[in-house]
């Protein structure tokens, strides 16, 4: 790795956040920071790897430095804090954040929306996090976004509460797009799925059927949670 190379850090932020390295991630921060110039890309980078460690604190301090450094100009960079806020429920934070967004002059789009259904959801806000939910699908958004990770694993996220509702309308209609996306073709995906069947009490005989075809490879789980299916059966 060069000092300079952005590309490198950039990655080694994500990196870092997805295995919850904290120490490492401080180190790449660090480098960065050292460089004659830190992106407003970096700093959203890091606050999303921070929140993702659950440090807080430590996002909310990048946030505001990039804001007295860079000023707020972009969607983008309300989107990665607002992520931070809505992985862990706070609602309220990432409302206001909605609104200081709106006031800025920057147009929320469909990833805003996202996270905001998922905020609301994990906070228990069923029935507001199913009209954001709405809002953001009734929007444009290319291809490149809805294949992203970050898209795809808010999006899983989504499903799995619920899931644990029961609600297998919803569920259907957000695995479609993982589905699309060929995000399906991991079993962990499926097995969320296979759960708000379970939770709500339906059984589907073509699942496993329908599973594999969608090119993914059952396990140890999706024949326990089958298992638990068949009891349902009319």
């Amino acid at each position: 790795m060069t000092g300079n190379n952005w590309s490198t850090l950039d990655v080694l932020l994500m990196l870092y956040g997805y295995l919850g390295n904290q120490k490492e991630l401080e180190r790449v921060w660090g480098t960065i920071q050292d460089l004659p110039l830190v992106r407003s890309k970096s700093y959203m980078l890091a606050i999303e790897a921070f929140g993702r460690i659950g440090h807080l604190n430590r996002a909310e301090e990048l946030w505001s430095e990039m804001e007295t450094r860079k000023g707020l100009k972009s969607v983008e960079q309300f989107n990665s804090m607002m992520s931070v806020y809505c992985r862990h429920g706070l609602v309220d934070k990432a409302t206001r954040l909605y609104r200081n967004m709106k006031a800025n002059g920057c147009k929320p789009n469909a990833i805003s929306y996202r996270q905001l259904a998922l905020g609301c959801l994990k906070s228990g806000l069923t029935e507001q996090g199913l009209k954001t939910l709405d809002l953001g699908m009734g929007m444009t958004i290319n291809k490149r976004v809805r294949n992203s990770t970050p898209w795809l694993e808010t999006t899983l996220s989504i499903v799995e509460i619920l899931a644990e509702k029961g609600d297998v309308e919803n569920a259907e209609r957000l695995f479609e797009e993982l589905h699309k996306a060929k995000y399906c073709r991991y079993t962990f995906v499926y097995n969320t799925l296979i759960k708000a069947y379970v939770k709500a009490k339906i059984y589907d005989p073509n699942f496993l059927r329908r599973m594999i075809l969608g090119g993914a490879r059952p396990d140890a789980e999706t024949y326990s949670l089958l298992k638990v299916a068949e009891q349902f059966r009319t």
